[in-house]
């Protein structure tokens, strides 16, 4: 058998692959791929005493307990820590904003003040509020009896010249000689 040369493979399985068997590489290749004993196992060839070996104990069990606990603790801390942070952040922008903006109180002038002082008061105001609130809605309805009776008008008027045109008509026909009539 002549050596093959390995100019493209790898140093690792060095300069020779001569003294490979090439009958032995099928029967490697399927061990390698066999799944090990781990691999087949399922649920129908454990045994009760694997499965009860292989359960938790109540230590670590406690530990899962109190880890959780922990996790819960350090959430809720989280939050609340995270809630005051927000609330100090709002007082924080509001304190600007009362800044940017005082309120100031502006009082009227010595002229203002009797003007205001002579003006009317809210009751009157309402009372002649309601006063024109019902002058307003009889116009409407006085203006919407007026619209039926414009319409009621139109509508005779439109009758009435109709009636004209139609005498008028009649009278044209009625007074046109009378052809003769074919005989055929």
């Amino acid at each position: 058998m002549n050596p093959i040369t390995t100019d493209n493979v790898p140093h690792e399985l060095g300069d020779d692959i001569s003294d490979i068997d090439m009958e032995e590489v099928p029967a490697q290749l399927e061990k390698t791929l066999k799944p090990t004993v781990h691999e087949t196992k399922s649920l129908f060839n454990i045994s009760i005493k694997e499965l009860w070996d292989s359960t938790n104990s109540d230590e670590e069990v406690e530990e899962y307990k109190t880890d959780i606990n922990i996790k819960q603790k350090k959430f809720v801390d989280y939050i609340i820590a995270e809630h005051k942070k927000s609330e100090e952040s709002l007082k924080e922008y509001e304190a600007t904003l009362v800044d940017l903006h005082p309120s100031c109180e502006i009082k009227p002038s010595v002229e203002q003040q009797v003007f205001l002082d002579q003006s009317p008061d809210i009751q009157n105001f309402i009372r002649g509020h309601l006063e024109f609130r019902n002058r307003c809605e009889a116009f409407w309805v006085k203006h919407e009896q007026m619209k039926e009776l414009q319409a009621r008008i139109v509508e005779r008027f439109q009758l009435l010249l109709n009636q004209i045109a139609l005498n008028a008509i009649n009278q044209n026909l009625a007074n046109e000689p009378k052809k003769p009539a074919k005989q055929g």
